[in-house]
């Protein structure tokens, strides 16, 4: 993939390379939301999602013959763990991920359906349209005109004028949302988006969302608006998020309430089983829930809840990929999904400039988030002042007006009070940091007091503290790390990457035994365990497959979660 994108780079297209790959992965993640699909066929389009390009380094316009070919060639080596017959399903769906394809095949030893698949990952692929996929989105137009061919002027252009892209479901059907800075200049990969989606048989429309310089006050006085509640995750892009929402509801006449504060949104299993089930929402016509996990097991007493309030409209956003079944219970519920990254996790579609700034903040506070290219640094500074105050707030236990004045500072789009802090926050960072042990590629912590998600920050620095390889392009010493955790008998386990360049990273869901208990995408993964030799069972695992593929010797087992008293 690394080939792919220098190869993208050499002829000053956009992004075909590792992150490319990644962001369709995500995009395809999604889609399996959408359809009855098996775990074995899951896995099969997802690893066509992060091969689908491999052959762009060899040939250009015909690598999706070369990618199945390389496919095919790798798995018989034993390089690829394919057997013959997922080989020949995955080398498939690289081969027609474009050009033509069998929308009706089935591989009928596996009893997998190659056709749906292929509409599936031609489909993610064409939904990785927007600003990240030029090289130097952060630069300004002038400057990328500059510096690319003439021909490749319009494709870069159209990408850098669409900001994010997401599914919106409900019981009409699936529409696809596309946030757009300049429908004129954005009409390259609008146009080619809706021609895949005609070509594969989708009948979803494309909603155009613009981006208004500045969005007009509600006219409709206190006493005749109605009222809409706002939950969303206590975390830095769940405030932003919060923001958001709030701010839209507010200019189409809704009196919101927003609840995203420590003591009732931090903990999602409490939110669900108490805040959620004990709230009155009859007063309310609006309730959005916004990047809060929902585990399968209290999906059934969250529905019946909701059924009960159909006087309300339900809005309920969420990064995560929830099953085909669980998206069929939540719309027979009349529940309105929002499925999509960290930057579009709110309501409404009427969005302003500042909104569009903040939407790429929220991204950026997202740590299982491996595929965010290229920043600035005022975009940097305010993501890190967000994440101080969300770390303070917690530590501090700050009453809820403390959370209700942030958003309201996200919303009079204060920058200048988050760039303040973002000093604050890296000089805690390295003062309180955490100290781990290295073993091999990772680093493998003992449990700590530190809680909340300023534990990733705290990770990631000791990350750095490490070194790098200036024989690897400056590569971190150990890009993984395990933190443990003791919960009322339960251990906790963190599983991270973090990579200096992230169109090297290998996320580290790749060496665990994800199933439905794990919590986390791609690179930040939760797992419990119900005892201390399970918890250990599992990090020595992880620690062979790890340093076993970066052929990095070690033989030190970890033997305990605590240090020695």
């Amino acid at each position: 993939m690394e080939a792919a994108k220098d190869t993208a780079n050499a002829l000053q297209m956009n992004d075909h390379g590792p992150l490319h790959a990644q962001r369709v992965y995500m995009n395809a993640k999604l889609l399996c939301s959408l359809f009855d699909i098996s775990p074995h066929e899951k896995a099969l389009l997802l690893a066509a999602s992060l091969l689908h390009d491999i052959g762009m380094a060899d040939d250009r316009d015909n690598h999706h013959i070369v990618a199945h070919d390389l496919v095919l060639e790798l798995s018989e080596s034993g390089e690829l763990p394919f057997s013959a017959e997922e080989a020949h399903v995955v080398a498939t769906l690289c081969k027609w991920h474009r050009k033509d394809f069998d929308p009706d095949e089935v591989e009928e030893q596996l009893k997998i359906r190659t056709g749906l698949l292929a509409s599936m990952i031609r489909i993610a692929d064409s939904m990785d349209l927007d600003y990240r996929r030029s090289p130097d989105f952060q630069g300004s137009r002038e400057k990328i005109i500059e510096r690319i061919n003439k021909d490749q002027i319009p494709h870069h252009l159209s990408v850098l004028s669409i900001i994010a892209l997401r599914l919106r479901v409900n019981h009409i059907g699936t529409k696809l949302e596309l946030f757009v800075e300049n429908f004129k200049l954005a009409s390259l990969q609008i146009d080619r988006l809706i021609e895949e989606l005609l070509g594969i048989r989708f009948s979803w429309p494309v909603q155009l969302v613009p981006i208004h310089p500045s969005l007009p006050q509600s006219s409709l006085e206190v006493a005749s608006k109605k009222k809409a509640i706002v939950f969303a995750y206590c975390n830095a892009h769940g405030l932003i998020s919060a923001s958001i929402t709030k701010k839209q509801l507010e200019q189409q006449g809704f009196e919101v309430t927003t609840i995203c504060n420590h003591n009732k949104t931090f903990s999602t299993t409490t939110f669900w089983k108490e805040t959620f089930q004990d709230f009155d929402f009859r007063e309310y016509s609006s309730v959005s829930l916004l990047d809060l996990y929902l585990s399968p097991s209290l999906l059934d007493v969250t529905l019946k809840k909701i059924q009960e309030n159909s006087n309300c409209s339900w809005h309920f956003a969420s990064p995560l990929a929830i099953t085909g079944i669980e998206v069929k219970k939540m719309i027979s519920a009349g529940i309105n999904l929002y499925l999509c990254d960290e930057r579009a996790l709110f309501t409404g579609n009427s969005l302003d400039s500042n909104s569009l700034f903040w939407m790429k903040v929220a991204g950026l506070c997202n740590f299982d988030n491996p595929h965010v290219a290229g920043i600035t640094r005022e975009e940097h500074d305010v993501a890190m002042g967000i994440r101080y105050e969300i770390m303070v707030s917690g530590q501090e236990k700050k009453e809820d007006d403390h959370y209700e004045q942030l958003m309201s500072l996200i919303i009079q789009n204060n920058l200048k009070h988050f760039t303040s802090k973002a000093t604050d926050f890296t000089k805690i960072i390295a003062e309180k940091g955490l100290t781990g042990t290295r073993h091999g590629r990772v680093l493998v912590f003992k449990t700590s007091n530190i809680s909340g998600r300023s534990v990733y920050d705290f990770i990631h620095k000791a990350i750095v503290n490490q070194g790098v390889r200036p024989f690897e392009n400056n590569e971190f010493e150990t890009p993984f790390a395990i933190f443990p955790q003791v919960f009322q008998g339960v251990v906790r386990i963190l599983f991270i990457s973090f990579f200096s360049r992230s169109e090297k990273a290998f996320p580290v869901r790749y060496f665990l035994d994800y199933d439905e208990n794990s919590v986390g995408s791609t690179s930040t993964i939760w797992q419990s365990f119900a005892s201390e030799e399970l918890a250990l069972e599992a990090i020595n695992t992880t620690l062979a497959r790890i340093n076993d593929h970066f052929q990095e010797h070690c033989d030190i087992p970890v033997e305990s979660l605590k240090d020695p008293d």
